[in-house]
């Protein structure tokens, strides 16, 4: 293989400098940053009590913790339970004499129900009566 096709990246010919740079070979980030305050300086770690704050926030976390398992807020709503638990069966007993009421209801217009798996059948009752 031939070498005539290949770019010449240095001048044989002079012995000046070239003129061209790549941008590969340009120094890059030539300037450092160096932290400002309020960014973790070395001396505010060195006034920082890390293990106060940590007692501190544990005693934080530890008081929301004990806030939900006060007693008397226990004793609240097992009354409030108790107070829904008999609303309910207070509505149920209603229901179930509402019920009552329309089967002697119906009875009394020929008429009885019978409830299977939420639906009523109408059975039709007649009445037939002896003539003399």
């Amino acid at each position: 293989m031939t070498t005539a096709a290949r770019p010449t990246l240095t001048y044989y010919d002079s012995k000046a400098p070239t003129l061209q740079y790549s941008s590969r070979d340009l120094a890059a980030h030539t300037k450092l940053k160096f932290r400002q305050t309020g960014q973790l300086t070395k001396e505010e770690l060195e006034n920082i009590d890390l293990k106060e704050e940590l007692l501190k926030a544990e005693r934080e976390h530890f008081e929301k913790i004990q806030v939900f398992s006060d007693e008397e807020e226990v004793e609240d709503d097992t009354a409030a339970l108790l107070l829904e638990l008999e609303k309910i069966k207070k509505e149920r007993a209603e229901k179930q004499e509402r019920i009552e009421l329309e089967k002697i209801e119906s009875a009394k217009r020929g008429l009885s129900h019978f409830y299977f798996l939420n639906t009523t059948i109408y059975i039709t009752v007649v009445s037939v009566s002896k003539k003399d």
